[in-house]
């Protein structure tokens, strides 16, 4: 299934999807500053926000594209 974007949207969506990846890296940094934290969180989640970073920049390359 694929859904169509215009530049607005995109621009939209990888603004919450960068803003989403700041308060995951926050929080995940906090929790293992705070209390130690699980090892497995941690990784878990850096890797959700390097996926959260990923798709907001694939976002922002494609409103490029645009005519």
């Amino acid at each position: 299934m694929e859904v169509k974007l215009n530049k607005t949207q995109r621009q939209s969506l990888a603004k919450f999807f960068y803003d989403m990846a700041k308060l995951l890296f926050g929080a995940v940094v906090l929790t293992k500053i705070w209390d130690g934290g699980s090892p497995l969180a941690f990784a878990l989640g850096l890797l959700l926000t390097i996926f959260y970073t990923v798709v907001a920049v694939t976002l922002e390359k494609e409103n490029g594209d645009d005519e």
